[in-house]
């Protein structure tokens, strides 16, 4: 299986882009539109804000399931370990942290943009009789959704302690 390195600004991209998602499930784009200081800044707040103590004021909601996920919250279907991180579920209409900028905010409208951008891709590269049983076009498929989510995840250092079999994220 080999998935392709797609450059962004090849006019090939596109194609590119779903013959790697057909052949594989996979792509790498570089040169993507994506500022890489402000990923930069995020991926630095995101940082501070696990390495904090206010974490636990933003615990997750059990009816929407935003908000904040302690560590060993969760384990992977089938699996009888929970994994060994922390996360935080952020829709489209979930409050900030109070100690993360807005940038996050930002960055997630780019990052929904330019997934509209590949769903066009993916659209424009289907054949025919597939796209005509598409219920909508792919590109309106995410835009406005409350299922769409960020999740910033934090994987502490490893102690020593940890129960056998435990693994950071398992297979899902």
């Amino acid at each position: 299986m080999k998935v392709l390195t797609v450059d962004y600004r090849n006019p090939e991209a596109p194609a590119q882009f779903a013959e790697s998602l057909k052949r594989t499930g996979f792509a790498v784009i570089r040169n993507h539109p994506l500022p890489q200081d402000l990923i930069a800044s995020v991926f630095a707040d995101w940082k501070n804000y696990f390495e904090s103590g206010d974490k636990m004021a933003d615990k997750f909601d059990a009816k929407t399931q935003a908000g904040y996920f302690p560590f060993k919250s969760e384990n992977a279907k089938d699996s009888k370990v929970k994994d060994l991180k922390e996360f935080f579920h952020l829709f489209t209409e979930t409050p900030l942290p109070a100690s993360v900028p807005v940038r996050t905010k930002e960055l997630y409208g780019k990052m929904t943009d330019f997934a509209i951008e590949l769903l066009g891709w993916v659209q424009n590269n289907t054949p025919d009789a597939i796209r005509n049983e598409f219920s909508i076009p792919l590109t309106e498929m995410i835009q406005g959704s409350r299922e769409t989510l960020l999740r910033p995840i934090h994987y502490p250092p490893l102690t020593g302690a940890e129960e056998e079999g435990a693994i950071r994220a398992a297979a899902h």
